[in-house]
């Protein structure tokens, strides 16, 4: 049986917004249904079941996903929740990857990731620098502090150790910035 794969948020005017979560993104995208549509049912959709495995309220999911269908990445039906097409706005990726991430628990993990699997791929599966401040720009946190670097440098772990990145953390003393220098990332077929 061949990968799995499923389309997942890349556009920077979502991933930077507050109001998306990316990690409740991938819950829907990996528990919805793929026969010509990929879609939930909504008796599938247990805010208390969610509560619990995403570790946020109803309210908080219930923003989050308000979001989504405000956005256009989710359209709510009588009975089902429609995940469409993404086309320039998503970015293919092998479900087994995006379960990883899910379990590394942490918000933004899922975007990063594609950010740089996106990255990556273009830059012909090379070597990548990528500066800390555009990672945080894409996924709407702050630049002008440091104190927020902790969120990023996480991350990376997380991806280190779940085998998906070869990376190391380089700081420029004269710009007193950071970039991470990506040497590889686990291997996919897209297509």
């Amino acid at each position: 049986m061949g990968k799995e794969f499923r389309q997942i948020v890349s556009d920077m005017s979502i991933t930077s917004s507050k109001e998306y979560n990316d990690f409740l993104y991938g819950w829907l995208v990996l528990n919805a249904h793929v026969e010509g549509e990929v879609y939930i049912w909504k008796r599938d959709f247990v805010l208390s079941k969610m509560e619990q495995e995403l570790g946020m309220t109803r309210k908080t999911l219930s923003k989050y996903l308000s979001f989504l269908v405000k956005e256009g990445l989710v359209v709510e039906e009588e009975d089902r929740y429609v995940l469409p097409n993404l086309k320039d706005k998503g970015f293919w990726v092998d479900e087994d990857i995006i379960y990883k991430l899910i379990e590394c628990r942490l918000r933004y993990v899922v975007s990063i990731y594609i950010y740089l699997r996106k990255s990556y791929w273009a830059s012909g599966e090379k070597s990548l620098i990528v500066s800390m401040d555009h990672l945080k720009e894409f996924i709407g946190l702050s630049t002008n502090t440091r104190s927020n670097n902790k969120i990023i440098t996480n991350i990376f772990e997380s991806f280190r150790v779940a085998g998906l990145l070869k990376y190391e953390l380089r700081h420029d003393i004269t710009t007193k910035k950071s970039y991470y220098t990506i040497s590889g990332l686990e291997k996919t077929n897209y297509f």
